[in-house]
């Protein structure tokens, strides 16, 4: 990092000069125009008019030897790293099916092109109408419907395929988020828009991460309660029980949101509550051998815990400086 001397310009402007190789990478010439953008960092950040940052950019990928799961986490990093255009170069046969069913999981991809050596996909995204807290709400709203269905799928056999598209969909939400977060940390005129500093950006990257974990195990417990429902030796009291600590947990996810939406005024959920809810857990796994159970159980003391990470992160966040 270079230093430079402030000189004084007239009376009142204050001017530093330029590095040369800077303004020869850039092309810039005298009466060429600046961005001139102060950060969250209390620095500044210049960007030539005519290079400002666009979304149309394009990245190209040779596929011809990449198995489907290289593509697919390929595919993801391509995403979350802001191209608006994903050109896939190669011999593309018995991949194009794959290739499709995963792009539907991004939200505002599109595949436009398919031929037998060429797929393009374009990410259809107006930053202007992209808001972090929106995504957050729709996210928080998606998990608690699949928190209630969840205990309720106990004493019924269906409704495991709402929970699951509702699941996958929280997966999309959190990966377009990710983007945006992406996006915001690599222009700061954006985290200004977002209204976010680097460090908050930081921190609400990883709240979102967990509600991604959340909703994961929450589905993978709904899935073990459908294939219970043959386990005639499940009694109704355990039902009851199982129905009563999925709803506590909910309760707990919902103190955690209440919290970061200010609602509770900077109240935090107690972790010796966590700590007894878990014995809770671990009592109630002792109270039968069937596998189904003590599975649920281990899954929900995950899902405690993420709970808590999301929980210590907003105290975090909370207490960012200003």
């Amino acid at each position: 990092m270079e230093q430079r001397k402030i000189i004084l310009f007239g009376k009142t402007a204050f001017c530093i000069t330029l590095p040369q190789s800077w303004v020869r990478k850039n092309q810039l010439q005298k009466g060429d125009m600046l961005f001139v953008q102060e950060t969250f960092r209390n620095s500044l950040e210049l960007m030539p008019v005519k290079n400002s940052p666009k979304e149309t950019a394009v990245i190209e990928m040779d596929i011809t030897k990449k198995s489907i799961q290289d593509i697919q986490a390929i595919l993801l990093a391509m995403y979350l790293n802001g191209y608006s255009q994903i050109m896939l170069w190669g011999d593309n046969k018995g991949k194009i099916e794959a290739i499709r069913a995963y792009v539907h999981k991004l939200i505002a991809a599109e595949i436009m092109n398919v031929t037998t050596n060429k797929v393009i996909i374009n990410v259809f995204w107006d930053l202007d109408s992209i808001n972090i807290d929106s995504i957050i709400s729709r996210i928080e709203n998606i998990l608690r419907s699949i928190f209630t269905e969840t205990a309720k799928l106990i004493d019924q056999k269906d409704g495991l395929k709402d929970i699951t598209e509702k699941g996958e969909e929280v997966y999309r939400q959190v990966l377009l988020a990710k983007r945006a977060i992406t996006y915001a940390v690599n222009n700061s005129a954006t985290a200004q828009k977002f209204n976010l500093s680097s460090l908050e950006l930081y921190y609400i990257s990883y709240l979102i991460h967990f509600f991604g974990q959340i909703g994961e195990y929450i589905v993978r417990i709904a899935r073990i309660i459908q294939e219970a429902h043959t386990d005639k030796t499940i009694t109704p009291a355990i039902k009851k029980e199982l129905t009563s600590v999925i709803y506590q947990t909910l309760e707990y996810f919902t103190k955690v949101l209440e919290s970061y939406n200010k609602q509770r005024k900077g109240e935090q959920v107690s972790l010796q509550n966590f700590h007894d809810f878990e014995e809770k857990l671990s009592l109630l796994t002792k109270k039968t051998l069937k596998p189904a159970v003590p599975l649920i159980i281990e899954y929900l003391n995950v899902l405690v815990s993420k709970i808590k990470d999301a929980e210590l992160t907003i105290i975090n966040l909370e207490h960012v400086p200003k």
